[in-house]
């Protein structure tokens, strides 16, 4: 599955407020229904689904108290963590792991150099049961290896436009999720976060996100 949840921030309103940080939530649990998430008691997303990406949401610098609720709820926090949020930062807060073992992973967006007329992409592992993947163009050429689980990739530049993707367990030829259609634009990062389970009810999913940091480096 492609999902490219674009931006919704323009490069003058980034410069605008440097020093404010934004976050993005990402719903990654695949097996935890719907939720709410609240930092320092304001509500950032509600009844938000598995799968979904919320828009990036300005936050001042500081340190949050992070809440994860049942959409609707609020007792017995899913999830109930601490982060603190620096200058200047783009993260994603991805809800991830399987019920009742939840928590909370922080994804930071460094500051990239673009390369011109490429597109830099990287890795996040998210599906809770899959072990080691690499992920390689349908050629066979391995962009990435050996990426476990909660595992971030470090950015890869490519050639920008389509292609198709694959999935394999790391050390074997077994390909467990292939994506024949994703178009990449130049000049952008993305993070290509894989979801779902590689036995569970949910099938594994390739989610991939323009970064908040195509705008900013």
């Amino acid at each position: 599955m492609f999902n490219c949840p674009y931006a919704l921030m323009n490069e003058d309103s980034y410069r605008a407020e440097a020093r404010k940080s934004y976050v993005r939530v990402l719903h990654a649990s695949p097996n935890t229904e719907a939720v709410d998430v609240y930092a320092n008691g304001d509500r950032l997303v509600r009844n938000f689904p598995y799968k979904e990406f919320s828009e990036y949401l300005p936050l001042a610098p500081g340190n949050y108290n992070v809440r994860v609720y049942p959409a609707g709820k609020r007792n017995n926090p899913l999830i109930d963590t601490s982060i603190r949020i620096m200058p200047s930062t783009i993260i994603t807060l991805a809800v991830v792991g399987l019920m009742p073992s939840l928590s909370l992973l922080p994804v930071f967006e460094p500051m990239v150099p673009k390369v011109p007329g490429r597109a830099c992409m990287r890795v996040i592992h998210l599906s809770p049961d899959t072990p080691a993947l690499d992920l390689a163009r349908l050629d066979g050429r391995v962009i990435f290896s050996n990426i476990e689980y909660k595992e971030i990739s470090d950015y890869v530049c490519v050639s920008s436009g389509r292609f198709g993707l694959e999935l394999n367990l790391t050390g074997t030829n077994q390909v467990v999720l292939t994506d024949p259609y994703i178009r990449l634009l130049p000049n952008r990062h993305y993070s290509i976060f894989i979801v779902g389970t590689y036995k569970g009810k949910e099938p594994l999913q390739i989610l991939i996100a323009l970064d908040g940091s195509s705008y900013m480096s």
